[in-house]
């Protein structure tokens, strides 16, 4: 049996290579797969990293609008204050139109007004000044409400605004009587006699 030196103790199938090369065979070269294949990996690594960034970033935006910033907590406070102020004022509306509705409704009784005759028409200026702020309530409590979300209608304001319109409608009835009262004394004094000249 033929020995093929040293390198056959190592590598046990160096007599085939050298047999093959011999006779002229040339052995397959396999293509290096693996380099790729990792190079494949490492690229879907770095995919994966990328999007946990970017999905990372966006949970932080998305946190960063839901949370109220500080202008917005102090206009929320400011409004609040507006809103316990206009409905502070509201109440003390609806106390004082209570008190004049009550007191008209006890004098119409007896048939009578509780102004004199030469404030009348400072009173009615009064009372229709007052009306025609109603609108004016109204849209700054429809502003305050629209900001804090309130359940109350703005059409209240309507409401609580109702006895004013009362006590102005009785008013200007009472002038017109008073009106035509005035007319009809000045027509009665006018078809009056005097006594000396039904004497003579």
């Amino acid at each position: 049996m033929q020995t093929t030196g040293p390198s056959s103790t190592t590598n046990p199938f160096a007599s085939i290579l050298a047999a093959a090369q011999q006779n002229g065979v040339t052995l397959p070269r396999v293509a290096p797969t693996l380099p790729s294949l990792l190079n494949s990996a490492t690229g879907l690594v770095d995919v994966g990293n990328t999007h946990h960034s970017a999905l990372c970033k966006v949970q932080s935006l998305r946190a960063h609008k839901d949370a109220p910033s500080a202008a917005d907590v102090l206009t929320q406070e400011t409004l609040c204050k507006l809103l316990h102020t206009a409905n502070s004022n509201n109440r003390l509306i609806v106390k004082g139109q209570q008190e004049i509705a009550a007191r008209v409704r006890a004098l119409k009784s007896k048939e009578c007004i509780p102004v004199e005759r030469q404030h009348q028409p400072d009173y009615l200026a009064l009372l229709r000044a007052i009306f025609d702020s109603g609108s004016t309530l109204q849209q700054l409590y429809e502003d305050i409400a629209w900001g804090l979300n309130t359940l109350e209608p703005a059409a209240s304001w309507e409401d609580r605004l109702q006895p004013i319109l009362a006590v102005l409608a009785s008013c200007q009835a009472y002038e017109s009587c008073l009106n035509q009262q005035d007319q009809l004394l000045a027509r009665t004094r006018g078809t009056m006699v005097p006594a000396n000249t039904a004497t003579q």
